[in-house]
């Protein structure tokens, strides 16, 4: 799925915007990342996967997803790349988001929003502290969705204890 939307995304650069394939492939961040936006990426990764850990020493219940392991590739793919490309392209990100919001309880909306709102500034100085490549935004927005996805959080304090963490915890690395 995630190298569907990143192809579907390069033929919309070539052909409704006229972009060769290499400008298409460096606009949207498909380029290597800097050493210290990677370091960045990963330090950020690491501070997020201090909930989970907390939630196991505080006898929060955990349940891994059923084949998880596997799920971890698909995160990576779709959570991490496809949705770190996907938005790139303003004309392309309004609508689908704008469903998405209007089709959620509007509790879940407005958290989803705030998160979002909050993540954006440390996401975007990664994007330029990594030279313009989604590779470590992409690795943030992995275990930002993977780290709370595959453990599965059995009780309801820790997704809210995560959304606030992933909300909280990139500021400070900036």
């Amino acid at each position: 799925m995630a190298t569907a939307v990143v192809l579907a995304i390069l033929v919309v650069e070539r052909v409704l915007f006229g972009q060769s394939l290499s400008t298409a492939v460096v606009w949207l961040g498909l380029t290597r990342t800097t050493t210290r936006g990677f370091a960045a990426g990963i330090a950020i990764g690491l501070l997020l996967l201090v909930t989970p850990v907390y939630a196991v020493h505080a006898g929060m219940a955990l349940k891994w997803y059923p084949r998880g392991t596997g799920l971890l590739l698909g995160l990576l793919a779709q959570g991490g790349v496809a949705e770190e490309v996907l938005p790139v392209r303003p004309c392309l990100r309004e609508v689908p988001f704008l469903l998405l919001f209007l089709s959620l309880p509007w509790t879940l909306a407005s958290a989803s929003v705030a998160l979002a709102a909050a993540t954006t500034p440390p996401l975007a100085r990664l994007y330029e502290l990594g030279g313009r490549s989604i590779w470590p935004r992409a690795l943030v927005h992995f275990v930002m969705q993977g780290a709370i996805i595959v453990p599965g959080a059995v009780t309801v304090r820790l997704p809210l204890i995560w959304m606030l963490a992933c909300a909280t915890l990139p500021i400070w690395c900036f």
